[in-house]
């Protein structure tokens, strides 16, 4: 006579928010042939206890986005540079300062199409 045993894995339930973050202009992983170009990010959320920090290249633009709705909208100052870029999303919960998503994407951009 054997012993069968049978066991069941449950997924964990953790505390941390659902959350979605896409580019969608430029795409990710795009390759862009103008350097004058504004950036758009959907970012979904359950609550409004959250707190948003964008970087480009490693620079804080948290201070020169604009949020509507859903949305993060980014106009450069300056034209960007010939080359690969990347933006980073971070969002935290304002209370603990835990970030509870980090979302990055890369885009290539070229002030010119090639001949």
């Amino acid at each position: 006579v054997g012993l069968i045993l049978i066991f069941f894995v449950l997924p964990l339930k953790t505390k941390k928010e659902a959350v979605l973050v896409d580019l969608l202009t430029p795409s990710a992983n795009a390759v862009v042939y103008d350097n004058q170009l504004d950036i758009c990010v959907r970012v979904k959320v359950n609550s409004g206890r959250n707190q948003i920090k964008v970087f480009l290249d490693q620079h804080n633009i948290t201070e020169s986005i604009e949020l509507v709705d859903d949305y993060i909208l980014y106009r450069p100052v300056k034209l960007l540079a010939d080359g690969y870029h990347t933006l980073t999303v971070y969002i935290s919960d304002r209370a603990t300062q835990q970030v509870n998503s980090e979302t990055a994407f890369s885009f290539l951009v070229f002030s010119q199409k090639p001949d």
